[in-house]
């Protein structure tokens, strides 16, 4: 495998059109819109409704966009021949809209809230229990909605969504997701859309695990680590040395100032950045604030 320079690595972002879509990462993170709109939207209207900001799959992959080895292909830089060997991705979600309730089989998240509308809520869990007998016909009749934990949350907060867990992000909310790489999503409501349910799979997802309420394992709000993955939040008044472990650090900045910089080049909210194992990288700023995640 060819040795590349070490240096932080600061990844372009995938726009992706999302039905239930805002304006958020357009407008004020400088993310770029999606070429076409999303083909299951009643229009033509573009919203762009994610990014991904790390990411190696089947379909996607994440690209340089500095130094050296701008235009590249972060797998390639990595020398990884098959996708699913990468283990995690990271996301920005603007949820203009609520989101569909779903549920992973065999995916951990994570969710940074990063902004979020008075009064803005998030899909957690369940209100109560039910025998899970009957949770086929609660599906499949819509009566789900009823027992729908719902939670308001607040700007830098942490929500961490174990397999199993029925969750979706409310209208509002802008949030930064963390997640291991499996994009396996059983969609159980949405809101009237007329998007296809995935309810037979749901029931067998859920039954292959604890139904998580909150307060329940891992289901805690304010968690942020989990045997995948660990997330940590810093603030920069002056500056911050991110100084790897033997693995590598995946860094983006939510809040920056004019003065803000990484290893001397400017450092504006929204950027996210791959630093190498063995990479340093010099966080500088009056008032900047950013997560780092490791695994």
């Amino acid at each position: 495998m060819k040795n590349y320079p070490l240096y932080p690595l600061r990844l372009v972002p995938i726009p992706i059109a999302k039905i239930w879509g805002g304006a958020k990462l357009s407008a004020r993170y400088a993310k770029p819109l999606p070429a076409e709109a999303d083909k299951e939207a009643p229009d033509s209207s573009i919203r762009l409704g994610e990014t991904a900001e790390l990411i190696i799959s089947d379909r996607n992959c994440s690209i340089i966009g500095n130094g050296e080895c701008t235009g590249m292909r972060l797998d390639r830089y990595l020398g990884i021949r098959k996708a699913s060997k990468f283990p995690v991705m990271v996301k920005y979600i603007d949820a203009g809209s609520t989101l569909s309730v779903q549920v992973h089989p065999e995916k951990t998240e994570l969710w940074y809230i990063a902004e979020a509308e008075p009064g803005a809520e998030i899909i957690y869990g369940l209100n109560k229990s039910f025998k899970k007998k009957n949770l086929s016909r609660e599906l499949c009749d819509g009566r789900i909605k009823y027992m729908l934990n719902k939670k308001k949350v607040r700007p830098g907060e942490f929500y961490m969504i174990p397999p199993g867990l029925i969750h979706a992000l409310g209208k509002g909310i802008l949030a930064v997701e963390f997640q291991q790489n499996n994009d396996i999503t059983e969609r159980i409501y949405d809101f009237g859309r007329g998007r296809p349910l995935h309810t037979e799979e749901a029931v067998k997802t859920i039954n292959l695990h604890r139904v998580f309420k909150e307060g329940d394992g891992i289901a805690v709000p304010g968690l942020s680590r989990c045997s995948f993955f660990s997330v940590h939040k810093h603030s920069c008044s002056g500056k911050i040395k991110v100084e790897n472990s033997p693995a590598p650090t995946f860094l983006t900045c939510i809040k920056s100032d004019p003065d803000a910089a990484i290893c001397g080049c400017k450092l504006i909210q929204g950027d996210s950045y791959y630093i190498p194992s063995g990479c340093t990288a010099d966080i500088q700023g009056n008032d900047v604030t950013f997560l780092t995640m490791t695994w």
